[in-house]
């Protein structure tokens, strides 16, 4: 099962790409990028753990549109 391409969340259209060696620039297995309503999910995790991570930053695309305040103590 792969990801979807893009996502809506709301009004806003996310695309979704793959990204190589996320967690080597970032120190992350995903980035939700609201301002270029992107979210990158690291390319070279395993099957499973890139649909826990599109979950997670699904729940971050969430929160900004519910305009929520984010812990970053996650």
């Amino acid at each position: 099962m792969s990801l979807p391409k893009s996502v809506q969340v709301g009004p806003v259209q996310y695309t979704v790409k793959m990204a190589a060696h996320l967690g080597a620039t970032h120190d992350e297995n995903g980035v939700t990028n609201t301002w270029a309503a992107t979210i990158d999910i690291g390319a070279d995790l395993h099957p499973d753990q890139q649909r826990l991570t599109m979950l997670h930053e699904l729940c971050h695309a969430c929160w900004n549109c519910a305009h929520e305040p984010e812990k970053h103590d996650e």
